[in-house]
């Protein structure tokens, strides 16, 4: 009873005391790259520290995304599934994202996902984007062009995340309104997060999206960033995280599952 009694007063403090401009962050994507798929974690409970993020669900079911405190997944077969807030995690990233703190950006048309870093560099806002920072980020309206994908809820023996993302759903969209959440990662964080973007997306009329592989910007396009400047990591106390080989050199598989297509 004591050790449940001071855990409780633990988690409260840190809810309280949890610095401003904050990514947490449950796992790691080396994490699921070494096939630590079973969840630890309730949305729920992650959502104490952000209403605006992405993930997935126990067994690596689906694209999953957070925001405005709603919880959204994309399965395997495209469909969105509104999810209770119950269900476990392995892996899910999360800030708050008050519109007050945000950086606004108006995107021209015709910009490719690989070119938007370098957009918004060019690009007059309050604040200039730097890449050595963290950014929670949210891009709204017309897209000419989305691809994204999701995967299939796995059983155990768990496969790889390479072999995973071998049988994955693509979906291609043309002209649709979307909302896309993420994150901006820097590259020295890389064994937490894929490098540069890392995003999900679900368009507006919640019937697909997923995790986002490719897309060309279309008219009318707004870009929020909320610069980030504290990490917080929750690993999972599991024999499975203890005897996982997280030291290798995952780069080449990271960018492989992030964005090859």
């Amino acid at each position: 009873m004591k050790k449940y009694f001071v855990h409780i007063w633990v988690t409260v403090l840190t809810c309280i005391y949890l610095p401003a401009a904050t990514v947490t962050q449950y796992s790691s994507y080396v994490g699921l790259l070494e096939r630590l798929f079973d969840g630890f974690v309730s949305i729920e409970d992650a959502m104490n520290y952000g209403d605006h993020g992405i993930g997935t669900t126990h067994a690596l079911d689906g694209e999953v995304i957070i925001m405005d405190g709603e919880i959204y997944r994309i399965n395997y077969e495209g469909a969105v599934e509104r999810i209770n807030p119950s269900e476990l995690t392995p892996y899910v990233t999360l800030a708050f994202t008050p519109e007050s703190e945000a950086i606004p950006y108006n995107l021209p048309a015709g910009i490719a996902y690989d070119q938007l870093a370098n957009t918004l560099h060019k690009l007059d806002s309050i604040d200039r984007f730097a890449e050595n920072h963290a950014y929670a980020v949210r891009i709204e309206g017309n897209f000419k062009y989305l691809k994204a994908r999701s995967v299939p809820k796995q059983t155990k023996p768990y496969p790889s995340l390479i072999e995973i993302v071998e049988n994955q759903s693509v979906f291609e969209f043309q002209n649709e309104n979307f909302t896309v959440i993420g994150f901006w990662n820097p590259e020295y964080a890389a064994a937490f997060n894929p490098p540069k973007w890392h995003i999900h997306g679900i368009n507006q009329t919640r019937d697909g999206g997923g995790h986002i592989l490719d897309f060309i910007t279309g008219d009318d396009l707004k870009l929020y960033l909320w610069k980030m400047t504290s990490l917080q990591i929750h690993q999972p106390d599991t024999l499975e995280f203890e005897s996982a080989d997280l030291m290798k050199d995952r780069s080449a598989d990271v960018h492989r599952v992030n964005r090859d297509q």
